[in-house]
């Protein structure tokens, strides 16, 4: 996505150039940006519920969601392969974006982690 159809605000907001952080930065301000202008305030309490099942497109094209229960973004998937100068080529990728798993089960000690949306 060029970088002139972004709000003014989000690119001031973030201050960086593209890359993938910046990617996940505009991604993240953009979604709170949203979130701000429909709570129509700053207060925290009413951004955070506003954000709460926010959808919004990123740079990448896709349309991001925070999760309503535990604020992760559900985002794609993708699998790349190393080129020869260094940069990846994706391979395979969602057709869209996917929930997001709050802990990996692929890792030891994560089993008896539970999301924060879970506790009481």
């Amino acid at each position: 996505m060029p970088e002139e159809t972004l709000p003014l605000s989000v690119l001031d907001f973030v201050g960086i150039e593209f890359g993938e952080t910046a990617h996940q930065s505009v991604a993240g301000a953009t979604g709170i940006a949203q979130a701000v202008e429909q709570a129509g305030t700053t207060d925290v309490d009413a951004v955070r519920k506003t954000v709460a099942g926010q959808t919004f497109k990123a740079p990448s094209g896709y349309v991001l969601k925070m999760d309503e229960t535990n604020h992760h973004l559900h985002k794609p998937v993708m699998i790349g392969e190393i080129q020869d100068n260094g940069q990846f080529e994706v391979v395979w990728e969602t057709k869209q974006a996917l929930r997001a798993q709050p802990w990996s089960p692929f890792i030891p000690g994560n089993a008896k982690k539970i999301s924060r949306s879970k506790i009481k």
